[in-house]
């Protein structure tokens, strides 16, 4: 036992020692806690405003979307209809072709049949040309006989 009532034991030095010591670890964690919390809480804002950009990046890709989506519609509208007039040029083109190749045949046809008439023509010109050398001849014998006999009778 204490052999002065102001002197304090060795036991109650340890524990006042062991208490500072426990008290300094115990401050240093919570020190150390708080800074983390306040970390967390930074990082913890810092993640909120991070969600609200990709929140509003997220609505504005969505409006975009959205809108190539309707652009899309749009073309694919305006491309049936180009496909469709070209379908109907095509069978136009075709029917044209048809038309064409009809009238080909024709012409042929015909140029067939004025290469016969124009031969038919030169050949009854060639017969034209036979009987008008005959027709003159035939005139310059009557004018001929009618001469001689002119000549022939008294008068």
């Amino acid at each position: 036992m204490p052999e002065k009532i102001g002197e304090i034991p060795a036991w109650a030095w340890i524990a006042g020692a062991v208490l500072i010591v426990l008290s300094v670890f115990m401050g240093y964690r919570m020190v150390q806690a708080q800074q983390l919390l306040a970390d967390t809480q930074i990082e913890l804002e810092n993640s909120k405003t991070g969600a609200e950009k990709a929140k509003a990046e997220s609505e504005e890709l969505q409006v975009k979307l959205e809108q190539a989506t309707s652009a899309l519609k749009s073309t694919e509208s305006r491309l049936a209809e180009t496909q469709s007039r070209l379908d109907g040029a095509q069978n136009e083109l075709v029917s044209t072709k048809q038309l064409s190749d009809q009238i080909k045949v024709q012409v042929d046809n015909l140029e067939q049949k004025a290469a016969s008439l124009t031969s038919e023509l030169r050949k009854a010109d060639g017969q034209r040309i036979d009987l008008q050398l005959k027709l003159d001849e035939a005139k310059a014998e009557v004018a001929k006989l009618k001469r001689e006999r002119f000549e022939r009778e008294p008068n």
